[in-house]
């Protein structure tokens, strides 16, 4: 569902790259965390951001790649 939402709203913005940047901030962040804590509950939190920066950033992804792919590519 927020892959769908990120995507619209990179396209409504037609700017993608922020979106991008955004997401593997997310996810860079949440696997500091990761290596550093050591209580469940903050695991758990931990690996929400990183999901939740990976669907962030995926939305934008397919759209930058389906604004550069030519016809030719898919004969």
């Amino acid at each position: 569902m927020s892959k769908g939402y990120f995507g619209n709203r990179s396209d409504v913005n037609r700017k993608r790259v922020p979106f991008v940047q955004l997401g593997y901030t997310f996810c860079a962040i949440s696997k500091l965390m990761m290596a550093l804590i050591v209580f469940p509950l903050w695991i758990f939190f931990a690996r929400t951001i990183d999901h939740f920066g990976k669907r962030h950033r995926t939305g934008a992804i397919e759209a930058v790649l389906s604004d550069e792919a030519t016809p030719q590519a898919f004969c």
